[in-house]
């Protein structure tokens, strides 16, 4: 039944196709030949053969989806496809018969037998290369399929000196290659001389701990899988104990001129494990920063000015001055805000808002504690600079005999705060308009029920009309012009004419020199006519309140003689 199977199964009649030839590479051309001349005696495989290889063709596609095979061109441009798992079968048989005699050292690249591309295998030194592989591997933002190296199908470790290399998997790191490392140490330690000579160098660095190296050693040489957790976890004991143990053993057996294969399977053994222990520690270590930096993040962002963009947030700086982007990753920065951001499934908004701000709707991101206390700050600070706006703008206008709508109806005048306030501060002035404040502002209303800023608000989180909100009215403003400017700028009469004449000499009907000049003078004559009246009018009250007297008659005859 099974060899039925492999003579109707294209995957095995290609892997046995590859091991007969001994290549990785196959060209499609020649194995459809093979095919065709096995069909005489293999019926099945005619389906394969039909409409020059169609069939073939197909199936390959459909293993190549499965990352069981694929595809290449050589530089003659033949079609050839390559099974991805053709060299793991020999490299593993390899090392599980290396692992039955653990003084055995790892099998030496020659040992193989394999000629495999150079663009399909990688080369690690285990003292440089191999931390840096473990990086990408287990990153979850790069992960090894994507990886610019990753096609590599086999790895080679290149061990220090002349200790020479080996082939392995990419899956068998850290994992295995750890094992195999801990059992050929272990393996040298059983021997009651070196156990004891090298555990009493451990107790003279170590005064203090000798009991706890002693145990730490039986727990190695009785079972020394268990020992793997402990480097991976990079506890101080385990750091420190495989750090002066592995030096120690490194340097008396490289003083060695002869040394036997045994020696030279510790010392492969020693250099992968300083190698792991290393880059466990440092892991620990970042690990330690990164969590101390994204404390200083959490404070920064607690912060003036409260709300910031993804600029500002890559550039803080902690309280020595350095750049908190480094002190973590930006795959690590990426992951936090996510995390931040993301509701908890409570129904409360997440700790971190994103806020989009118009008119490019640029993201930006602010602690939900900090929303409404720097929306109420911002209208409070606010009222001033846009109710002098306002009064300036007017003022002016007024100055020039003009009006506008805003000074007439309560509906402009509220179009009119709004785009004062977003003169302010555009930003800010967006906040009380997001949706995502409305949410925060029922939200803080159920954890407090009579909420500071609920004056400012409607109870659905609604801002009030900006008259209200910001205590400023149309009536008022107004009635500081008038109080601020002589009283023909705001007299009806006075206005309409003076508008009446600038209205005229715009219409060009009499557009002279001559007429423009006469009517400047009539409009000089009429402002200086108001000042007289208006020192009238004081007098006469005067006169009628020195004199009980009736100040009307002079008056009167006054305007009669202007009139």
């Amino acid at each position: 039944m099974n060899n039925n199977r492999q003579n109707t199964d294209l995957y095995s009649i290609l892997r046995r196709y590859a091991h007969e030839k001994q290549t990785l590479l196959i060209g499609i051309n020649s194995f459809i030949t093979y095919l065709e001349k096995n069909a005489r005696r293999m019926p099945e495989w005619r389906r394969w053969t039909a409409e020059k290889g169609r069939g073939v063709l197909e199936e390959l596609m459909v293993l190549a989806g499965t990352d069981k095979c694929r595809f290449r061109k050589t530089h003659a441009g033949t079609p050839q496809v390559f099974l991805s798992d053709f060299y793991a079968e020999p490299v593993r048989q390899a090392h599980a018969a290396a692992a039955k005699d653990a003084m055995l050292p790892f099998p030496e690249e020659t040992s193989f037998s394999l000629s495999i591309p150079e663009e399909y295998r990688r080369v690690l030194t285990v003292d440089a290369d191999l931390a840096a592989y473990l990086d990408e591997s287990q990153s979850s933002k790069t992960p090894l399929a994507t990886h610019a190296a990753s096609k590599a199908l086999v790895l080679k470790l290149v061990f220090p000196g002349d200790l020479g290399n080996t082939y392995v998997l990419p899956d068998m790191i850290p994992g295995e290659l750890l094992d195999a490392a801990l059992d050929k140490v272990s393996a040298f330690l059983r021997d009651r001389y070196n156990s004891t000579y090298f555990l009493n160098k451990l107790s003279l660095v170590h005064k203090g701990k000798g009991p706890l190296l002693r145990q730490y050693m039986e727990r190695l040489l009785a079972d020394p899988l268990a020992t793997r957790n402990s480097i991976q976890e990079a506890g101080e004991l385990s750091y420190l104990f495989w750090y002066h143990l592995c030096n120690a053993i490194y340097r008396d057996l490289r003083q060695k001129n002869n040394r036997f294969p045994e020696e030279d399977a510790v010392l492969q053994g020693v250099s992968l494990i300083t190698a792991f222990s290393n880059y466990y520690q440092q892991k620990m270590n970042n690990g330690a920063e990164t969590e101390a930096a994204l404390k200083a993040l959490e404070g920064c962002l607690e912060r003036t000015p409260f709300i910031f963009s993804m600029n500002d947030i890559t550039g803080f700086t902690g309280f020595d001055g350095r750049p908190l982007l480094g002190q973590y990753s930006a795959s690590e920065l990426e992951d936090y805000i996510q995390t931040q951001t993301k509701e908890n499934g409570d129904g409360k908004l997440p700790e971190l808002l994103v806020i989009h701000v118009p008119p490019d709707e640029e993201t930006r991101f602010i602690r939900k504690s900090r929303l409404l206390p720097l929306c109420v700050r911002f209208l409070v600070e606010a009222r001033r600079t846009v109710r002098n706006s306002v009064l300036e703008r007017w003022t002016a206008l007024c100055r020039e005999f003009k009006s506008e709508p805003a000074m007439e109806t309560d509906g402009e005048f509220e179009k009119l705060l709004r785009q004062a306030i977003r003169n302010t501060d555009p930003v800010l002035a967006s906040l009380p308009d997001n949706p995502v404040f409305r949410l925060a502002y029922r939200e803080a209303e159920q954890d407090q029920p009579a909420p500071e800023t609920r004056h400012l608000f409607y109870p659905n989180g609604t801002l009030l009309p900006l008259e209200k909100a910001l205590w400023i009215t149309r009536k008022d403003v107004l009635a500081d012009i008038k109080r601020a400017l002589p009283f023909w700028y705001t007299q009806p009469l006075i206005v309409s004419l003076v508008r009446l004449f600038k209205n005229t000499g715009k219409t060009g009907r009499q557009g002279t020199p001559a007429r423009k000049e006469t009517l400047s003078r009539q409009s000089g004559h009429l402002e200086r006519e108001g000042q007289h009246l208006k020192g009238d009018h004081r007098y006469a009250l005067r006169t009628q309140k020195d004199s009980g007297g009736d100040a009307e008659p002079a008056l009167s005859s006054r305007m009669r003689r202007t009139g």
